[in-house]
């Protein structure tokens, strides 16, 4: 619990540096989906370990550069659209962590699956 509430704040000052000019949160997304850092795998695995131990490999399709390149072409999309007045990329986040839907952790692996 103290995790997703560290991470709510953490995304809510992301908001509110998004409103500049520079769509800090987009800027992160790309990096992961570029890069696969293993802390970001383990900290959505952490936000969704209480109610959601079953794994979701087996029900992630096996072309994973697909994912890869939709969803940084999605989160330069975002990007874009994050230089105006609206944070969206970090009130997506929000939204995540705190429902924490399947779909995201489906796209998590699918994006990590190498």
């Amino acid at each position: 619990m103290w995790l997703r509430i560290k991470i709510l704040l953490l995304l809510i000052i992301l908001a509110i540096l998004g409103i500049g000019p520079i769509p800090t949160t987009s800027l992160i997304f790309i990096y992961v989906i570029i890069f696969r850092p293993p802390g970001f795998k383990t900290l959505v695995e952490n936000i969704y370990q209480p109610e959601f131990s079953h794994d979701l490999v087996s029900s992630v399709e096996s072309d994973y550069r697909v994912t890869r390149v939709v969803s940084l072409l999605l989160f330069v999309l975002l990007s874009i659209s994050d230089i105006g007045p609206l944070p969206t990329v970090s009130l997506i986040c929000i939204y995540v962590v705190i429902f924490r839907p399947l779909w995201f952790k489906a796209l998590i692996e699918k994006i990590y699956l190498a």
